[in-house]
């Protein structure tokens, strides 16, 4: 389904946003990077190479998603890493409990090129500091 709906949308000329990640059960049985690979695999399926430089990848660990327990910045370096290994040329993000504690290392550390801020963009205040964070204010 989620090939499906990336084609579509790349056919309209809009840039899909593709999320990855592992679950805390596939993160504790060292299963990150296997599950990755294949998540990847399967939602760019016959796309063409030149298509794929058209999408953004997002890398959101499942076990970090609302619940304040953000991936250390080192494993989300090496998460980085490995998905820039079988995506050459697309945008990275990371997504998983974001905050203004942790954003700037997720850019600066990790590497990522952007964010992908879910409930911390609910509140203004801390939106707002992770924005001055990053941009080093």
């Amino acid at each position: 389904m989620i090939n499906r709906k990336i084609k579509a949308v790349l056919k309209i000329k809009l840039k899909p946003i593709l999320c990855v990640g592992e679950t805390q059960k596939d993160r504790k049985t060292n299963r990150t990077q296997i599950v990755i690979k294949s998540q990847i695999r399967k939602a760019l399926q016959k796309i063409p190479k030149k298509e794929i430089k058209n999408l953004i990848l997002a890398y959101e660990p499942v076990w970090a998603i609302g619940t304040g327990r953000a991936c250390g910045i080192s494993e989300a370096k090496s998460v980085n890493s490995f998905i820039k290994k079988i995506v050459k040329n697309t945008p990275i993000l990371y997504g998983g409990s974001v905050n203004s504690k942790n954003a700037r290392g997720y850019l600066k550390e990790a590497n990522f090129q952007g964010l992908l801020v879910g409930g911390a963009s609910l509140n203004v205040k801390e939106f707002i500091t992770i924005i001055k964070k990053v941009n080093g204010s």
